[in-house]
């Protein structure tokens, strides 16, 4: 079975890994924090206003963002939403009464940030959950980047 790898858990049973959007029925949270960046200039204060991550996905997620400032590690998070498809079992309906699932599509949503410091690392965080209807099917999520607004500032 290449590519599906097998897994003894601490209870004894043996578990399939690779497979689904869940960990055994329980969701899967991923958090990306990125290295900090001063952006070519350590000496400029910023003020950072707007987020945008930009994920490829076959589902509809609003991931949880936020930042940290000047090597503080005490970023306030958006809301997140979990990232779910309603996906209905194979033969549980009646046949063209429901759309097929589209290739994948790119978000693009910007968030409210505050942060102001010379350097910036930016926090993600996204869940994902089987959906129960298809407990074995799972959305394609890729983070592809972000992109950030700031304001140049000074001491007085």
């Amino acid at each position: 079975m290449y590519g599906r790898q097998l897994l003894r858990g601490n209870d004894g049973y043996i578990y399939r890994w690779d497979v689904g959007a869940s960990d055994n029925t329980k969701p899967i949270t991923c958090v990306v924090k990125t290295a900090y960046n001063n952006f070519g200039n350590g000496a400029q204060l910023k003020r950072y206003t707007m987020l945008q991550p930009l994920i490829t996905t076959t589902g509809t997620p609003v991931p949880s963002v936020g930042i940290n400032v000047d090597f503080n590690d005490q970023s306030i998070l958006s809301t997140p939403e979990n990232l779910t498809l309603d996906v209905t079992n194979w033969d549980q309906i009646t046949w063209n009464q429901v759309k097929w699932p589209g290739p994948p599509l790119t978000t693009n949503s910007w968030t409210s940030i505050q942060g102001l410091g010379h350097y910036v690392s930016i926090v993600t965080r996204l869940t994902t959950q089987s959906t129960p209807s298809n407990p074995t099917h799972y959305p394609i999520v890729q983070l592809n980047g972000w992109n950030i607004t700031a304001e140049q500032g000074a001491f007085v």
